[in-house]
């Protein structure tokens, strides 16, 4: 069986494609199968890893396995993975930080990801089939099957359950987090004020949404607001 990891970035992908690929097993791991976004552009080996992971999920011979994160967080982190080129000219404070973050960054890629890509280019709606919270796992019986995980759910469950559909000792193990980039200080810190500074309406669109209500509980859903809320 050929794995497709399809996520939207920052999601800890790279940890579960790794495990299965150390496993022996043939493993794509991608953020996009549309064409938009491969239109017009220098042919790369990565696109030709697109062609040939959707050829498998379309097909059937593939398992399709995504991640769901935290939209404020996954949004900070795929901030400062990319911080050239939002601001060049470097940054040096969390509020200046927060400041070109809510200006420049697109903060929808989390919460039109499913929409857009699992729905739009496999025809696959996770959406119509319910999530386990308690688990924090969601496998979608269909064509292609598919896998669906929360960033936080425990490393052994991803283990236990990638183990069972391949039949072959998969370990999910640790990868390196963006508070231990070389931007991990003023990561570290813009996280943890981000919370004076995020206003309501922000907090608002990120968290009302069919996407993050399909993923988590109401009462999670709560917590998650108040992490980042002043009120």
């Amino acid at each position: 069986m050929i794995c497709i990891v399809y996520t939207m970035g920052k999601v800890g992908s790279t940890a579960i494609s790794r495990a299965i690929k150390a496993a022996g097993l043939r493993c794509y791991d991608i953020h996009t199968m549309k064409d938009a976004a491969l239109a017009g552009r220098e042919p790369l080996p990565w696109h030709e890893e697109v062609s040939k992971a959707r050829q498998a999920a379309t097909s059937g011979d593939g398992l399709v396995i995504t991640v769901a994160r935290d939209p404020v967080a996954r949004n900070l982190s795929g901030f400062f993975e990319n911080l050239a080129l939002y601001a060049p000219e470097g940054l040096s404070k969390p509020h200046h930080a927060i400041d070109v973050f809510l200006e420049k960054y697109s903060h929808q890629i989390p919460t039109n990801w499913f929409q857009r890509e699992m729905l739009g280019e496999l025809g696959v709606d996770l959406f119509s089939q319910p999530f386990d919270h308690k688990t924090r796992l969601q496998v979608h019986e269909g064509s292609p099957r598919v896998v669906a995980f929360r960033d936080d759910t425990a490393d052994d469950v991803k283990s236990l359950t990638l183990s069972h559909e391949f039949g072959k000792t998969i370990t999910i193990g640790r990868e390196r987090t963006s508070a231990e980039k070389p931007y991990g200080e003023l990561y570290r810190l813009t996280v943890e004020s981000a919370w004076a500074f995020l206003p309501a309406s922000y907090l608002d669109e990120m968290y009302d949404n069919d996407y993050v209500r399909h993923f988590w509980t109401p009462a999670e859903i709560a917590a998650l607001r108040s992490k980042w809320s002043a009120a």
